[in-house]
């Protein structure tokens, strides 16, 4: 497992399966498998906003950290 952090969130996830791109400057994070996106997540005015496809699981952990797990 990986960690990547944006603020005060933190992102686990299996860097075997996905890629991750961090944009600290603009509070962005996508999760790459191959050449599909199956996860960007963002912060605007302080909430977290989840865009996933239909091909990843996204567990709560706690309050500020989340396990972002493929299906591939």
């Amino acid at each position: 497992m990986k960690v990547v952090k944006i603020n005060k969130y933190q992102f686990k996830y299996d860097n075997g399966n996905m890629f991750c791109f961090e944009d600290s400057d603009n509070n962005k994070i996508a999760f790459i498998n191959g050449s599909e996106i199956q996860l960007i997540i963002d912060i605007n005015n302080n909430r977290l906003t989840f865009h996933p496809s239909q091909s990843v699981n996204i567990y709560e952990l706690d309050e500020y950290t989340y396990k972002i797990e493929s299906f591939f």
